[in-house]
């Protein structure tokens, strides 16, 4: 057992597992900040622009990566021009995705608010969500492209830098009292850039 925690293995799954835990964690601080800062009205709404980005990644091709991850990582080593074809396919194959799903979601934003809700006040959560779809949906392609090169340090560094990224965006609101709905939606959608 005392080999296991010496091992490589141990120590990429801990790079890995530590900087998602660490996202995970920063990211439940800044929602707790969020919560502190909104309504309870902009703060239901604020849900819905969290719920529709984790629908609109799922649907982008976050599947996708582990693919890239189990076929392309096959090849990172012996055969570097095959890894690259996988990049490229997946890559073009998520920025149609999340370009369509972006078109689409804000072509219909005012329609699913307004028709299918009956809420008006739900297009501007769904039209960031979609914009920040986009972004997140490669913000995780270039994670997936990291894990598969086996650069598991930079793969954790980069994940605990998102959540201070996120957690200093929603400081910097909380510091200026800026209590808005809108101003945390984009600095939400700016975070992936």
């Amino acid at each position: 057992m005392k080999d296991f925690f010496k091992s490589d293995l141990f120590l990429q799954v801990a790079c890995v597992l530590g900087g998602q835990l660490a996202r995970t964690g920063l990211g439940f601080l800044s929602i707790i900040m969020v919560a502190r800062l909104l309504t309870v009205a902009d703060f239901g709404l604020f849900s819905i622009f969290m719920a529709t980005i984790a629908v609109g990644v799922e649907i982008t091709g976050k599947s996708l990566d582990w693919a890239l991850v189990r076929f392309a990582s096959e090849h990172i080593e012996k055969a570097k021009d095959k890894a690259y074809r996988y990049f490229k396919s997946v890559f073009k194959m998520r920025i149609v995705v999340a370009t369509l799903f972006l078109i689409l979601g804000m072509l219909l934003a005012d329609f699913i608010a307004n028709t299918i809700f009956q809420h008006p006040e739900y297009k501007n959560p769904i039209f960031y969500a979609c914009m920040g779809t986009i972004w997140m949906s490669l913000w995780w392609f270039s994670l997936a492209v990291i894990q598969t090169k086996e650069k598991f340090l930079l793969h954790g560094i980069i994940n605990v830098s998102n959540g201070l990224v996120k957690l200093a965006a929603v400081a910097v609101l909380f510091f200026f009292n800026i209590k808005e709905l809108e101003p945390m939606l984009q600095a939400h959608v700016v975070v992936f850039f």
